[in-house]
């Protein structure tokens, strides 16, 4: 070899290292960014969360792939700075790409679900953190309420939670299975994502207070409240959900979960909903309160090296919340492995979803999910 193809071989390999070097970066600063601003850090993290979606309506089947919309496949850039020594703020955007979410996926559209283009827009807020005064946020970011029926306190909460993710875009069929328009759903009721302005006070204790005003006209309060004493671990949520100019119908939700240091946890969940109250519209539909009830026992084990494996059964019903006159009843089990040295989940689990129509004049057949998937988190 002479020497002018030696120079250019070093030139070369100098030239590799030198762009691979920042891409090679130690876990403990994996995420971390260069800034616009050399005052704020910026990091950047996400997960990808897919699995194999079977659905049975009691007369046809079919399998598709999906995403499992109670954690969904997001990724999202954080920045944050201290305005002085008690004031910090936070720029954050995060993003959802599923192409075939669960909760949209059906048999009639063979579990396409939400199609290759869909990018929604989770959260683009501005927050202002004062230590001893809350937080202030401002943008589309979570109501105050978002969150009262999710306390789960067990780690197989993807595969058994109280809502029907793997199914509540699908119909039900009657018992001789006939079509209908009813959907198949088991309803939470929550607070969602908006454009808001949203203040949380300080935790004392362990509690803590938040509201919430969004477009529209809609107003939250919530509560929570997260503490551990003598082996066991509580998690609990309470918030009032106010009609909006569009659709005033208030609602008051929450939760309580419990853990033992034994790995035993329990969920209780119970929720309202009035539709009567408030505007023209909904006073006159004559409509009864609709309600959901959910309670779910877990146990999370150290059965193996890669991580918990965590199992989960539950059970709800809902009266008179997805329809009028309608009640819904779930059953839904799981188990989940995390593999805690790469931040992933691995999950397998089953929903199954039955109920009537026409206080009890109509019965549907029982609708069937099962699932098998995998989050990872980076």
């Amino acid at each position: 070899m002479n020497i002018k193809t030696t120079l250019k071989t070093s030139v070369a390999a100098a030239a590799l290292v030198a762009v691979a070097a920042p891409v090679a970066t130690s876990p403990a600063t994996a995420g971390a960014i260069n800034a616009g601003q050399d005052k704020m850090s910026v990091s950047i993290s996400g997960q990808v969360n897919k699995e194999i979606l079977y659905q049975d309506d009691g007369t046809d089947g079919y399998t598709s792939v999906a995403d499992n919309d109670a954690s969904g496949t997001r990724f999202r850039i954080v920045a944050k700075g201290n305005v002085t020594e008690s004031v910090s703020v936070e720029a954050r955007m995060e993003a959802e790409l599923q192409s075939s979410a669960n909760n949209n996926a059906t048999l009639a559209n063979k579990g396409r679900g939400t199609g290759q283009n869909n990018f929604n827009n989770r959260v683009t807020h501005v927050k202002f953190t004062h230590k001893a005064a809350g937080s202030l946020t401002l943008g589309q970011s979570w109501e105050a309420a978002d969150g009262v029926q999710f306390q789960d306190q067990d780690g197989a909460w993807m595969t058994a939670e109280a809502v029907s993710d793997h199914a509540n875009n699908a119909l039900f069929r009657t018992s001789n299975g006939a079509a209908t328009a009813q959907a198949v759903l088991w309803s939470s009721i929550d607070g969602g994502r908006d454009d808001v302005i949203r203040y949380d006070s300080p935790t004392f204790g362990g509690l803590r207070a938040a509201a919430s005003l969004s477009n529209g006209d809609e107003w939250q309060i919530a509560a929570f409240y997260g503490g551990s004493f003598g082996g066991i671990s509580v998690g609990a949520g309470v918030g009032y959900i106010s009609g909006s100019e569009d659709v005033q119908n208030d609602s008051v939700a929450g939760s309580i979960g419990i853990a033992h240091d034994s790995g035993i946890s329990v969920l209780l969940v119970a929720g309202e909903t009035d539709f009567t109250s408030g505007n023209a519209a909904s006073a006159t539909a004559t409509r009864p309160d609709g309600s959901n009830i959910y309670g779910k026992i877990g146990y999370d084990a150290s059965l193996n090296d890669l991580g918990t494996t965590s199992f989960a059964i539950g059970y709800g019903e809902t009266d008179d919340l997805a329809a009028n006159g309608v009640t819904v009843e779930m059953l839904n089990f799981g188990v989940a492995q995390s593999v805690s040295a790469i931040g992933a989940t691995m999950y397998a689990g089953a929903t199954r979803l039955s109920g009537e129509a026409g206080n009890g004049t109509t019965n549907f057949d029982d609708f069937w999910a099962a699932y098998v998937g995998a989050r990872v988190k980076f």
